[in-house]
């Protein structure tokens, strides 16, 4: 799944990241990275924003970067 599908408070194990070079290398300067668990903190409708944490830092990565990760729910 998706990490923009996920909800707010819900968190997610990275399991594949886009292999377009860019957005990795921009998401790995992040420490978001294949093995990591990522929760989302807030997700604002009208905006095109997630609030995340990410090895205990918080982040604000846009919804289109985001849909180069995929997670797998953890419960």
């Amino acid at each position: 799944m998706k990490l923009t599908t996920l909800k707010n408070g819900d968190s997610g194990l990275i399991t594949f990241i886009s292999n377009n070079t860019s957005v990795k290398r921009k998401l790995l300067t992040n420490g978001i990275c294949l093995g990591a668990i990522v929760k989302i903190n807030y997700s604002p409708a009208i905006f095109n924003l997630l609030h995340i944490t990410v090895n205990g830092r918080l982040l604000g990565i846009r919804k289109t970067d985001a849909e180069n990760i995929e997670v797998l729910k953890m419960k």
